[in-house]
């Protein structure tokens, strides 16, 4: 058990981006992402809360007060689901440090233990950020006591354990598919988005069920739970089920320790095989003479596309623009606007923010140092200046972003009817926040980079540049969005100037990249 406490806790370090708190400025760094992830977290709590709440209130009027927690539930393990499949196979058997830290007298067990518990910490963190909201709006609308709290606690530690060893499951299996093909990596980036859009189609039919309030509660009840059926189990339990209780318990537990003797079992052979394996036999060529600035290019493209999990969490953003602005072209304006609570005439001045808020997601730059890792002395050693490789890295943001910015600026052109006014800042506030995120996710990361990570799942999507560039560029895209719907400030106007911004803070950066930041990619 001591073993297991000292692998948790070298983990929980790794998270905070250092490996000892002895160090003064570790303790800093420590504190500092701390306060950042409890800042976010509020704000989570916050509009998880809002939003449960008026749920809670029309569920109650219907007499179903308890379908929130249903809900809650269902929601948490479909992020848990999505969240982790593609992580998943990373952090439980493709790890850097795999060979040292089994040769180690530790018991495989052990670390086979300690990773699965580090992907149940890591999601009950997020589980919490929907399960607790919902049980204090339940509360609100229903006579609950001690028992109801002491119940839930012990279901919200509970939940996590089915999603996560359905997603490992599905991670490992895509992974071994795509091994299968020549193309190990391009087919794994395919089923994982396949399983990522299966997803989100089935959390926005739970969203349609949700939203027609005009059911029979039994009804609306049936509909929820056919989504994820434990869910009925998880409500009824928090309710007072003693059997619900046990049949809950024993759909998480069991699967979840059988999946958990299975991967100590077999933790060598999967490392072996997932690791180990090689999709694509390799044969010698002609060598190819290019560029620097193209060489530096490519040699960014590859590393995208050798990493699964950079691709499914970059991508996601500009590919679900591209989806909205199709649906956009075929669905009733009005009727989203009705759906967002805004007046009609407030819609087609919010497209541009909503763009820019999902290119915000898109941002490669904020691990592409990190990402790095031990290989960044061969990148110094390299004859090309530092702006080069600074330069490279940026148009690898670019090729994922600009183009879907561009096609999704047509889309909503037409959809839209947009004059030239209009059409211009749906091409130009999308794609100067673009920039201006991209350049500050470098900036970030080269401030804080973290190169000595186990997994790649460190630094997409655990790392504190990944977290600031994408929490922090919503935050820029809510201030504006806010002021127009408040009537503040004139929409056309406001565009202009926030589109400016953006761009004069480019500009800012890339001058400090150039000076400071030269000096700063060599200390590293």
């Amino acid at each position: 058990m001591r073993k297991l406490f000292l692998l948790l806790r070298i983990d929980a370090l790794g998270v905070l981006g250092t490996t000892r708190l002895s160090d003064p400025a570790a303790r800093r760094k420590a504190v500092r992402a701390l306060a950042l992830g409890a800042f976010v977290a509020v704000c989570l709590l916050g509009t998880s809360l809002m939003y449960f709440y008026m749920m809670a209130g029309a569920f109650a009027a219907l007499g179903t007060p308890e379908l929130t927690l249903g809900i809650a539930a269902v929601a948490g393990a479909l992020v848990t689901v999505l969240t982790s499949f593609v992580s998943a196979p990373n952090v439980l058997v493709a790890f850097a440090d795999f060979d040292q830290l089994l040769s180690l007298p530790i018991p495989v067990g052990t670390v086979a233990l300690s990773r699965l518990l580090k992907l149940v910490l890591r999601n009950l963190l997020f589980l919490c950020m929907v399960l607790v909201p919902a049980a204090v709006a339940y509360g609100l609308n229903a006579q609950v006591g001690v028992a109801f709290v002491l119940r839930f606690l012990v279901l919200a530690l509970l939940s996590p354990l089915l999603p996560l060893a359905i997603a490992s499951v599905l991670g490992l299996i895509i992974a071994k598919i795509s091994m299968a093909f020549k193309r190990m990596h391009a087919v794994r980036i395919v089923l994982s988005f396949l399983l990522v859009f299966a997803s989100l189609a089935l959390s926005f039919s739970m969203q349609s069920i949700v939203e027609n309030f005009d059911e029979i509660g039994a009804q609306l009840a049936q509909s929820v739970y056919a989504v994820y059926p434990p869910a009925r189990w998880f409500a009824d339990a928090a309710c007072g089920s003693a059997s619900a209780f046990a049949l809950f318990a024993a759909l998480n537990v069991l699967p979840f320790a059988a999946f958990s003797l299975l991967a100590a079992r077999n933790l060598r052979a999967l490392h072996a095989g997932l690791a180990g394996g090689a999709g694509e036999k390799r044969k010698a060529g002609a060598i190819r003479v290019s560029p620097v600035r193209r060489a530096l290019f490519l040699r960014e493209v590859r590393r995208y596309f050798a990493s699964t999990i950079y691709v499914t969490n970059t991508a996601i953003g500009a590919l679900l623009l591209i989806a909205g602005a199709i649906a956009l072209l075929f669905v009733d304006k009005g009727r989203i606007a009705q759906e967002m609570g805004i007046p009609v005439s407030a819609f087609a001045p919010i497209v541009p923010y909503l763009a820019a808020w999902m290119l915000g997601m898109s941002t490669t730059t904020a691990a592409s140092i990190s990402l790095e890792g031990n290989s960044i002395d061969q990148l110094k050693v390299l004859p090309v200046s530092v702006p080069a490789v600074f330069r490279a890295k940026l148009a690898l943001h670019f090729a994922v972003t600009l183009p879907a910015e561009i096609i999704a600026a047509t889309l909503f052109s037409i959809a839209l009817e947009a004059d030239v006014m209009q059409a211009l800042l749906l091409y130009l506030l999308p794609a100067a926040f673009s920039a201006f995120v991209g350049l500050a996710g470098l900036w970030i990361n080269l401030l804080h980079p973290k190169l000595d990570w186990k997994n790649e799942t460190e630094v997409v999507k655990q790392g504190f540049p990944t977290f600031v560039t994408v929490f922090g560029s919503m935050l820029l895209v809510g201030i504006p969005l806010a002021l127009l719907l408040l009537g503040i400030m004139d929409a056309p106007i406001l565009g202009y100037a926030f589109t400016a911004l953006c761009a004069l803070g480019a500009l800012l950066i890339w001058k400090w990249l150039c000076g400071k930041g030269v000096r700063r990619f060599a200390e590293l």
